[in-house]
């Protein structure tokens, strides 16, 4: 089948981007004639994409609908990636009677339209957001009514939505008063193997990045509550928040039980996962937990946040610990706890890497994926 995927950045960084990565290549590994359209390829993986047989076409920032309504004269089946991809190829869709049909991956709808609805506990929360949601900021900016009227419209003409949560298929069903299949992400780059720990002091791993909307604050100071110089955290993350991370390690005497580690590729990340001892990952708002599933394929327990996709992800007491976010003293008690008890460590890991492989399976992903697909020929 000749599939096109829409979307403005070729990436193999970042949740979203990383789940676009894997379906594309996924796709084209079961032998689909696949085609990525886009603006940007920052990371210049297009020749890594190439030598998979997948076609990489660069548009210009003018003329993505007319480059759209050119590449859809070749091809069965239309993808795209989020807003505002959705917005191209609808638009596009307008302009042609034969048009292919049109299945939207979303990962979650546009923040920037629909803030209110998708980060309900971050804006609520003492959490700063200028600088990850600049328009949510004291001077907020008023809805564009506009806006949101052409991305429904846009959206809801589409012929089918697949969500990669429950959590995302309910904020589909929300903004956009339609359903959405929900078929679970699986991670495309990791395969499991036997769960190792180390004899070492017990390490827990942050890899959400130093973002607010992360809650990379509450994570230190719930490590600096653990009073234990025996344990060791890992923040993973670059940038503005860096610095004040690092101040605030300071502030509570903790920072040379942290390491951090900056940006990290994804070969430095799975060689994190693989030497620690737990994940902790407690963020606001997250649609999907792909931290989550990395954890489980590599045997570790995880403590999440207890509400959007993370809480699908992680089954509370059985696979890892769901928590409140915002609660840095329950926070503390559960690291305190694996801290203490590495064999409760080892059987939350042994039972997560099951709980993924059977959830949150890759080739079921593409399987489930491609059952959505018309009829070839």
């Amino acid at each position: 089948m000749n599939i096109l995927f829409v979307h403005p950045v070729l990436s193999n960084q970042g949740g979203a981007q990383l789940s676009y990565y894997w379906l594309v290549k996924g796709l084209a590994l079961r032998g689909h004639r696949m085609t990525y359209a886009t603006l940007r390829d920052p990371r210049t993986i297009a020749p890594e994409l190439s030598n998979l047989g997948i076609s990489v076409v660069m548009m210009d920032e003018s003329s993505e609908i007319p480059s759209i309504l050119k590449l859809a004269e070749k091809a069965d089946l239309i993808m795209t990636g989020n807003f505002p991809a959705t917005l191209w190829v609808g638009l596009a869709k307008e302009k042609s009677s034969t048009f292919p049909p049109v299945i939207c991956n979303a990962t979650e709808p546009p923040r920037q339209l629909y803030e209110e609805e998708l980060s309900p506990h971050f804006l609520g929360s003492r959490l700063d957001p200028k600088f990850y949601f600049p328009w949510s900021h004291r001077l907020r900016r008023k809805r564009n009514a506009q806006e949101v009227l052409l991305d429904q419209k846009t959206v809801r003409s589409l012929d089918k939505i697949f969500a990669i949560s429950d959590y995302v298929g309910t904020l589909i069903h929300k903004v956009y008063q339609r359903s959405a299949v929900v078929i679970p992400l699986g991670v495309g780059d990791i395969a499991p193997e036997a769960p190792q720990f180390s004899e070492g002091p017990f390490t827990f791993l942050a890899p959400a990045g130093l973002e607010p909307i992360k809650n990379f604050e509450t994570v230190i100071k719930a490590f600096s509550r653990l009073g234990n110089s025996s344990a060791r955290l890992v923040l993973t993350g670059d940038g503005y928040w860096r610095k004040k991370a690092e101040k605030l390690a300071e502030r509570f005497g903790i920072k040379k039980l942290i390491r951090f580690a900056g940006w990290v590729d994804r070969d430095q990340l799975k060689d994190f996962y693989c030497s620690c001892h737990a994940v902790i990952y407690v963020p606001l708002d997250e649609p999907f937990g792909l931290v989550a599933c990395e954890a489980g394929l590599f045997g570790k327990p995880s403590i999440v946040t207890n509400h959007a996709g993370p809480a699908e992800i992680v089954q509370d007491g059985i696979t890892g610990i769901q928590v409140d976010p915002f609660n840095e003293s329950l926070i503390s008690k559960q690291m305190n706890c694996l801290l203490h008890d590495r064999d409760l460590s080892y059987r939350l890991g042994s039972a997560a890497q099951k709980r993924i492989q059977s959830s949150f399976n890759y080739d079921t992903y593409l399987d489930k994926f491609e059952s959505l697909l018309p009829a070839r020929g």
